[in-house]
């Protein structure tokens, strides 16, 4: 069980390297180069999206790989609506402005997690989502935000991604929370 916990961590932070590495070369060259990614894991694919949306001038060179080129284009479809849906995924979908306006995007996340029966038990894992949600929200002041996941069923495990354009942790810390006056 230690081993398979651990290459799941290897995986997450191999495909953060991965796309900590894309962003750099596209900062260098004017166009973020998919070209020789042979497989994408969401926790790589949306930071790119994010980024590629943020920064609209950049040039995208897709992947020759024809199979993750029409895996990113299924995940990039257009229009969120619960009936489009796959049954092991959720595609790259952006966070409305209003928070109240979330509920049919965490209800397909959490029937893609089985309710989060595997990972802890219902409330666990609502609670987790709603927290990861709250942040984004109350904390990033963001002006793009993504969610998209994706099952893997043979795997046994399923990744979900949340990605902002916000002040990060750092700065939500600079931001004040309160003040007092006295007069």
């Amino acid at each position: 069980m230690c081993a398979l916990v651990d290459n799941k961590y290897s995986v997450l932070m191999d495909s953060f390297v991965a796309f900590t590495g894309i962003r750099s070369d596209a900062r260098e060259s004017g166009k973020v180069d998919l070209s020789q990614i042979d497989w994408v894991f969401p926790t790589t694919l949306l930071p790119v999206i994010t980024f590629l949306r943020c920064n609209p001038g950049y040039q995208c060179v897709p992947p020759r790989e024809p199979q993750v080129d029409c895996y990113i284009g299924r995940m990039l479809s257009k229009g969120y609506s619960a009936d489009r849906l796959g049954k092991s995924y959720v595609p790259i979908v952006p966070l409305p402005v209003n928070q109240r306006e979330l509920n049919p995007l965490l209800k397909q996340l959490y029937v893609l997690n089985s309710e989060g029966r595997d990972l802890g038990g219902e409330n666990a894992f609502k609670l987790l989502i709603g927290e990861m949600v709250n942040n984004i929200f109350e904390h990033s002041a963001f002006g793009h935000a993504f969610v998209m996941a994706q099952k893997y069923a043979n795997k046994g495990f399923v990744e979900l991604c949340f990605c902002d354009d916000g002040v990060g942790i750092h700065g939500s810390l600079k931001r004040p929370v309160w003040c007092l006056t006295t007069t």
